[in-house]
């Protein structure tokens, strides 16, 4: 049996976590203060169709850190490209894959 540890995560609601299963792959960098991973997970073979998201990610996370005068209190920030998601989007803090 394999062992995982998570790091601390700060408090947060409950509604803002999400647990992700299936045959994933990502495509990953800093953000643009390099202070924060981004990650956008989608469907094995589809992992290129995250990079558009990624770089949004990246330019959006020091944007609002500067603009709230608040930096992400998150070492990492992770995506999931939902395929033909029906409902309105959600917005979470955290999803853990």
């Amino acid at each position: 049996m394999e062992i995982v540890e998570f790091k601390k995560s700060p408090l947060m609601s409950a509604n803002y976590v999400a647990f992700v299963v299936g045959n994933l792959e990502s495509v990953e960098n800093k953000s643009m203060d390099n202070e924060v991973m981004v990650r956008v997970f989608a469907c094995a073979g589809k992992g290129f169709e995250g990079l558009y998201a990624m770089e949004v990610g990246r330019r959006t996370i020091p944007f609002l850190s500067k603009y709230l005068s608040f930096p992400l209190p998150l070492q990492k920030v992770d995506m999931v490209a939902v395929p033909e998601y029906p409902h309105s989007m959600l917005s979470l803090l955290k999803v853990l894959i």
